[in-house]
């Protein structure tokens, strides 16, 4: 019999302690008693006696244990909130989205003006330019019977009103660089003395006009079609060519603009 507490004994159990750790003890597992009542008392009484002749007491367990740190929730009212990226002038990015590239008004300005599906040029002004076609009934003498080069249509101003004195036809804006030579290429017909017509910008800065028929070797092609190409002020604006009649003579101005390029003579085109 072995003595727990209380003046207590519980029969049958064998207790042997374990080299090296005070207070717990191996339990003899055959040593039970086979009552089922007397083994339930005899638990309860060795669980009391490992109690008793604990070495640790209750509060030291607590010092002994090492507090696990959480990591601090963050202080969502004091954190700085993020810096977004300062906001752009949307006025400053839609001009530049708005800027063609000389490449977009080459091809822009190389669709034919004669065509519905052409929205670079249109007329301006009371008097519309005349769409032209081959065959088209004209003088022999000052007017345009044919297209230019492989084209279809072609574009006509034809003075035999008197009252009619100017033709004007404009562009969508365009923009070119101050450091880059452009040339404007365009077909031209021009067989009447007293006739003109000019390419300038909106603001009236004409680069080219011609206003008088060319003489000697060269009347010849006062009856053709002939390629102009005109050197392109900086900056950005729109087009105007503009067909005039300061006289009485009658007869007829042909336009049609071909391509933008780099050389006055159109070779390098851009487009």
């Amino acid at each position: 019999m072995v003595k727990i507490t209380e003046n207590q004994t519980v029969p049958y159990i064998h207790v042997q302690g374990i080299e090296g750790i005070p207070g717990l003890e191996a339990i003899d597992a055959a040593a039970f008693p086979a009552n089922l009542d007397e083994q339930r008392i005899a638990i309860a009484n060795l669980q009391r006696s490992l109690q008793g002749n604990s070495v640790v007491e209750p509060k030291e367990i607590q010092s002994v244990i090492t507090p696990v740190h959480q990591p601090a929730a963050q202080n969502t009212q004091n954190a700085p909130a993020p810096q977004s990226a300062p906001p752009q002038n949307p006025s400053s990015a839609e001009s530049l989205s708005s800027v063609p590239s000389l490449f977009e008004s080459c091809l822009a300005l190389s669709c034919n003006p004669s065509d519905l599906s052409c929205k670079f040029w249109r007329s301006s002004g009371n008097n519309r330019w005349e769409i032209g076609t081959s065959g088209r009934v004209a003088n022999p003498l000052t007017g345009i019977n044919l297209p230019p080069g492989t084209a279809q249509k072609f574009l006509v101003a034809p003075f035999f009103d008197s009252h009619i004195s100017s033709y004007t036809l404009v562009s969508e804006s365009l923009n070119i660089p101050l450091l880059e030579e452009v040339y404007f290429c365009f077909y031209e017909y021009y067989a009447t003395e007293g006739l003109s017509i000019a390419v300038c910008t909106d603001k009236m800065d004409c680069f080219y006009k011609k206003s008088g028929l060319t003489m000697g070797d060269g009347l010849r092609e006062n009856k053709k079609w002939n390629i102009r190409c005109s050197k392109l002020p900086p900056g950005t604006y729109e087009l105007r060519v503009i067909a005039e009649n300061a006289g009485d003579n009658k007869g007829e101005v042909g336009f049609l603009p071909i391509r933008l390029a780099r050389d006055p003579k159109g070779q390098q085109l851009i487009c």
